[in-house]
């Protein structure tokens, strides 16, 4: 099949981050260590582990060709069409990558900037093989996610930012003693240092007394929803690098337990019970597991008075989990949600309204 040239940097890019997380971090090391190794020979290296790569080979292509042909529908989503950061411009894309290490990452702009510098000032000793390995696994991966604007998350560079971080402590260290021995040649440079030392560590030690009331809202940030249920998230938060504006106002009266609960309690679910409606903090992989851990571990509240049981997720305008995510990805069950509502075949149960979440809850039976 032809790839066109427009999604061809999609293709590429998705592919290798597919590959990267798919295979695990280990195995992106590895490949990354042999990558940076010079001398080695290529032929030999493949014709060694042919054994290792052959049986992934051929399960891959087993998997994508049987029973049915899946290599067009594996080939648009490597492609990665469907465009998450529409709207944005190009500098608010191309920095977006910088501007979550800066603020994310770290607990001071001061401190992202000084291992800015002392990660270019590392990358001098290229020649080391320890750290061009350790370079090439943070830089491999960064490029990756800049090539692959159509879909920015900042949990994307989490795995290869202690690359960084040990690249960017070496590279200051290098610095600094370099410093240090250049102010005891010109010691009249110390006077005009010192200000600038202290304000320095006068604004770190800020930021670090701030730190434990910036890890929840860091979080949400990064994962692009409300996460501790803060009833002031707001759509275009993961491209917000303002923290002061980042979620703080936290609610305790209503969480997933609560709706699951009520489920629970309405349901035999001992019957087949169907989920229509979806969000990333309700999966269906998470609603399936508080149901097996009902059926083995307590007998059903609710005798047995139907066959079958729906549960409906309607989210609100107004829900805090009608974040990005769930507009681009689970938005187009809402039809489905109302046609099982409204189906005639169907009897209602019950039905709850979880307002500080924004989430509607309707349980019907056949």
């Amino acid at each position: 099949m032809a790839v066109s040239a427009i999604g061809l940097d999609r293709l590429i890019s998705g592919l290798l981050l597919r590959l990267r997380r798919s295979g695990g971090d280990s195995f992106g090391m590895c490949l990354t260590a042999v990558a940076s190794n010079k001398e080695i020979n290529k032929k030999r290296f493949w014709r060694e582990n042919i054994g290792l790569f052959l049986p992934i080979i051929l399960v891959a292509s087993w998997w994508i060709f049987y029973p049915d042909n899946k290599l067009s529908w594996f080939i648009s989503i490597l492609e990665n069409k469907f465009d998450r950061s529409q709207g944005l411009s190009f500098t608010t894309k191309f920095l977006f990558y910088p501007r979550e290490i800066t603020f994310s990452y770290f607990f001071s702009p001061i401190l992202a900037l000084f291992l800015f510098i002392g990660f270019i000032w590392a990358l001098k000793s290229w020649r080391s093989f320890k750290i061009r390995t350790l370079a090439l696994l943070f830089l491999f991966n960064f490029l990756l996610v800049q090539i692959h604007l159509s879909n920015l998350q900042g949990r994307f560079i989490f795995t290869t930012m202690p690359a960084f971080f040990i690249l960017g402590s070496f590279g200051l260290v290098k610095i600094s003693s370099r410093v240090v021995k250049y102010l005891r040649k010109n010691s009249f440079l110390i006077g005009f240092s010192l200000p600038l030392l202290l304000v320095g560590s006068l604004s770190l030690l800020v930021n670090l007394i701030k730190l434990p009331g910036k890890i929840k809202p860091t979080a949400t940030h990064m994962m692009c929803s409300p996460l501790f249920y803060q009833t002031d998230y707001y759509l275009g938060l993961p491209y917000d690098f303002w923290p002061s504006n980042w979620p703080r106002q936290y609610q305790e009266k209503e969480k997933i337990e609560d709706v699951m609960n009520f489920i629970l309690k309405n349901i035999d679910y001992r019957r087949p019970v169907y989920l229509v409606g979806q969000l990333n903090e309700l999966s269906p992989n998470l609603f399936s597991l508080y149901l097996e851990m009902a059926r083995f571990t307590k007998p059903p509240i609710q005798e047995a008075c139907c066959q079958e049981y729906w549960v409906t997720l309607e989210v609100k305008p107004n829900s805090i989990f009608n974040t990005e995510d769930y507009q681009m990805s689970n938005k187009f069950l809402e039809p489905e949600v109302w046609a099982t509502k409204t189906n005639p075949q169907l009897r209602k149960i019950t039905s709850k309204e979880f307002s500080s979440l924004g989430l509607e809850v309707t349980i019907l039976a056949k």
